[in-house]
């Protein structure tokens, strides 16, 4: 696989953290009208708003003879990144087969670098699958990558079973909850001890996101019904 940078290695955006207590409305709407994943909008304006320490996204440019994201497309994105007000690197990545564009962003240089060192050392599903890296390299790993993403700490460790954790089976959880946006913005596993204070930080985001952009807010809303929705039936399917 080949990757093709900048000159330095890395397009990478060089100005300080944004004032976490406003947001230009400009910027806002040029993320909404981005092709950039839903999840990783409310992503990329949560990290900006100062509410997470850092995040990445990977955008599918062309898949053999089908483009998906043009040049327009690709700088109006890069665009976006260095308006932010936020620290990040792109990485264009490139073979026979397909073409991709990574992101990578953060609150601080230090918070983007710790990022980055983790995703660059991700194993592939190769790896884990032939056994290469141990059940306690794995749980290092997400342990740090959960933190790195600014998840609640008792939730990454019921995720990896850490400390006796466990995860919640989110299907015993009354409707009201499952639909509530505390919950459909608590993207990260909840844990089975601490779910009720897990979902105070999901609520924290949905109601910056709802503030600044209510249309993200809502797409955000009906994705996370129909991603949780698709996980308890299969969890109750396997039981």
């Amino acid at each position: 696989m080949k990757e093709n940078e900048s000159a330095s290695g890395q397009d990478t955006g060089t100005q300080d953290k944004q004032d976490p207590t406003g947001i230009n409305p400009e910027l806002v709407e040029a993320v909404e009208g981005s092709k950039i994943d839903i999840g990783d909008k409310v992503n990329l304006l949560l990290v900006g708003a100062g509410m997470k320490p850092a995040s990445n996204f990977e955008l599918l440019v062309r898949s053999g003879e089908n483009v998906f994201l043009g040049k327009g497309d690709l700088e109006k994105i890069k665009s976006i990144m260095n308006e932010s007000g936020l620290v990040f690197e792109v990485h264009e990545i490139e073979n026979d087969i397909e073409s991709k564009m990574q992101i990578l962003f953060g609150r601080s240089r230090e918070e983007l670098e710790r990022l980055a060192e983790i995703v660059k050392n991700l194993p592939n599903p190769k790896q884990v699958e032939s056994g290469e890296y141990s059940k306690d390299q794995m749980r290092e790993i997400y342990l740090a990558q959960g933190a790195a993403y600014g998840y609640p700490q008792s939730a990454i460790e019921a995720f990896v079973g850490k400390g006796g954790g466990e995860r919640l089976n989110v299907g015993d959880l009354p409707a009201e909850i499952r639909e509530s946006d505390a919950f459909l913005f608590s993207v990260f596993a909840l844990s089975k001890d601490n779910w009720q204070e897990e979902i105070k930080q999901g609520k924290a985001w949905a109601d910056y996101i709802k503030s600044v952009s209510p249309g993200i807010y809502r797409e955000m809303m009906e994705k996370s019904r129909k991603t949780r929705g698709l996980r308890i039936k299969i969890n109750k399917e396997g039981r």
